[in-house]
């Protein structure tokens, strides 16, 4: 039973990631190892086996497993060279997107507050500047600076199942805030977390 048949899809073409946990699902302990290495490329056999071992987690998604193991080897190059199945391929792409996710938010923290003539943060209180908030599209207009609706959209809404960018609403009024909006405060890697559990 593959990931799409489990959400109740049709027998159509599989996902890239489908795929990827479908061979994931088949490789068995030593295949995991040895794709887990073609991955996280220049980290060795062992370091790689004992770590798995110490997770011990079977039945862990395999975006999970991705994530922890780009955490457990910062230092694994993902540009590795050789031949890689489209699986491979693939994850080596989401690890690079899960490495960058926190370039957003570091560039969010450098938003400052301004003395006057910005507009007020419905969440924090603090004046912004316009170009450093975003709007609700209620009648009320409630804006909220970048800094604060990054954080409502990855703590608030990523932890409710069937959220999407598109189904983001204000926190003080119920009303959309627009996709753009949202999808400007979010990593690619967030964006398609979010997505993924819509």
């Amino acid at each position: 039973e593959t990931p799409a048949m489990r959400r109740g899809a049709s027998g159509g073409p599989e996902s890239p990631l489908e795929a990827a946990e479908d061979a994931w699902q088949r490789a068995g302990e030593n295949g995991r190892s040895k794709m887990l290495r073609r991955v996280f490329g220049g980290v060795s056999r062992d370091p790689l086996d004992e770590w798995r071992h110490r997770r011990d987690r079977p039945d862990e998604p395999l975006w999970d497993v991705v994530a922890a193991a780009a955490d457990a080897f910062p230092r694994a190059d993902l540009d590795a060279t050789t031949a890689a199945t489209p699986e491979v391929a693939f994850l080596r792409s989401r690890a690079t997107l899960y490495r960058a996710r926190d370039a957003v938010g570091a560039a969010f923290d450098k938003i400052e507050p301004v003395e006057s003539g910005g507009v007020s943060c419905g969440v924090c209180a603090d004046e912004f500047a316009v170009e450093d908030a975003f709007p609700c599209e209620g009648e009320g207009l409630h804006w909220f600076c970048k800094p604060c609706l990054r954080s409502y959209v990855t703590v608030t809404v990523s932890s409710q199942k069937g959220s999407s960018a598109s189904q983001v609403k204000c926190p003080a009024c119920d009303a959309l805030v627009a996709t753009p909006h949202v999808k400007a405060c979010l990593s690619t890697w967030e964006l398609q977390e979010l997505e993924a559990k819509a």
